[in-house]
C-alpha cells in the first residue's frame, strides 16, 4: 500500500475512510501539471518535424512527377524531344509549355492521348503522373507557390506558361531557420 495511502504513520483512518490530504493532492497536482509542462515543447518539436517531413515528402514527390512529365514531353519551341511528344504530335503543344513542362499541376494527375498505330489504327491511351495533388502540410491546402522555367529560383510570381516547380506558400521558417518556401 502506498505510504500517503490508508493508515498514515501507524494512526488508524477514522471511520475507516481512505483518502488523500489536501497536501498530498497539491502535491499530486503539481508533478502533473509540472510533467506536463516538460512534455509540451517535445509534443510541439515533433509536431513541427512531422510536417516538415511531410513537406519535403510532397516536394519531392511532385518534382520527380514534373520531371518525368518534362521526360516524356519534353519539346524546343517546335523540336519534339520527348517520347511521348513525338508519339502525339498533334497533342504535344497543347499538354505541355513550351519547354515540355506541364501547363498547370492539373495536368500531372491524368493526361488523355489519341493517336494513330504505325499501321493506321486509332489508339487511345492515358498517362498519370500523380494519383493525387498532394495537400501543403504546412497550409492545409493543395494551393502550392508555382515556378515556370524561365522563373528565378526564388521567384514568388508565376508566369503562367508552364510548372518548372513549386513551393509552399506558408510564411513560416523552418527550425534552422530557413524559410519553408526556399525548400
Amino acid at each position: 500500500m502506498l505510504p500517503f495511502l490508508g493508515r498514515r504513520a501507524g494512526l488508524p483512518c477514522s471511520g475507516g475512510q481512505i483518502g488523500l490530504s489536501l497536501f498530498e493532492l497539491i502535491l499530486v497536482l503539481f508533478l502533473i501539471s509540472t510533467l506536463a509542462a516538460l512534455a509540451q515543447p517535445l509534443f510541439k518539436n515533433a509536431v513541427r518535424r512531422e510536417k516538415e517531413r511531410a513537406l519535403r515528402h510532397d516536394l519531392q514527390q511532385v518534382r520527380v512527377a514534373i520531371d518525368q512529365f518534362h521526360a516524356d514531353w519534353e519539346r524546343d519551341e517546335q523540336i519534339r524531344i520527348g517520347p511521348y511528344c513525338k508519339r502525339y504530335a498533334a497533342q504535344c503543344q497543347e499538354i505541355g509549355g513550351e519547354s515540355g513542362y506541364p501547363k498547370t499541376l492539373r495536368t500531372l494527375l491524368k493526361v488523355e492521348l489519341s493517336g494513330r498505330n504505325e499501321d493506321g489504327t486509332l489508339k487511345d491511351e492515358s498517362r498519370r503522373y500523380l494519383r493525387r495533388i498532394p495537400t501543403d502540410p504546412m497550409t492545409d491546402s493543395t494551393d502550392w507557390g508555382l515556378r515556370c522555367d524561365e522563373d528565378p529560383p526564388d521567384s514568388t510570381a508565376w508566369c503562367g506558361k508552364d510548372v518548372y516547380d513549386l513551393y509552399t506558400t506558408s510564411p513560416k521558417t523552418a527550425r534552422h531557420q530557413i524559410p519553408y518556401s526556399a525548400w
